[in-house]
């Protein structure tokens, strides 16, 4: 799938990685497969901090994850 695919090139905790996974997160919560986008949400929220503060994510990417775990959690 394209978050393993992603996690081969560039790693784990890489930037891209982080993005595609909030996408994955997202699309997850769209299907309703709410404790599964918690999961990846949880997991991927500290690491994104982390390389916003480095300078590697945007802050409307961290903001659009951030809103979208608020809003997951809301509906739980």
């Amino acid at each position: 799938d394209y978050i393993a695919l992603m996690r081969k090139s560039y790693g784990e905790n890489h930037y891209k990685t982080l993005e595609a996974m909030a996408a994955w997160g997202a699309i997850l919560f769209t299907k309703k497969e709410l404790a599964e986008a918690e999961k990846v949400f949880r997991q991927i929220l500290p690491l994104i901090r982390i390389e916003r503060e480095k300078g590697n994510i945007k802050a409307e990417v961290m903001a659009n994850t951030l809103n979208q775990f608020g809003y997951l959690r809301r509906t739980q």
